[in-house]
């Protein structure tokens, strides 16, 4: 688990995350750009295998895919309440 006290095992994870939050934060999301951002999260995953193990990928794609879970759940969520209130008010 030496992994974690590495700086670029860490910057690469936060870039996995960012990739992750992408499709929530964005508006319109495309089939072209979902693509896009998938095939980015994978080859940063490689990327990581490559340079720091299994046990970093392990580590990378958990945080990673909660940190995306967890937006999409919040985005739903956001979008449900905002579409009920109009419901509600018109």
């Amino acid at each position: 688990m030496e992994f974690l006290a590495q700086p670029f095992w860490w910057i690469l994870t936060v870039i996995g995350c960012a990739l992750a939050l992408a499709p929530a934060a964005i508006k319109k999301v495309s089939l072209v750009l979902l693509a896009g951002i998938i095939g980015m999260f994978a080859a940063l995953m490689v990327f990581v295998h490559l340079c720091c193990g299994t046990t970093a990928l392990i580590g990378s794609l958990a945080i990673a895919l909660l940190t995306g879970l967890f937006a999409l759940l919040t985005s739903l969520v956001a979008s449900g309440i905002t579409n009920m209130l109009k419901n509600r008010y018109h």
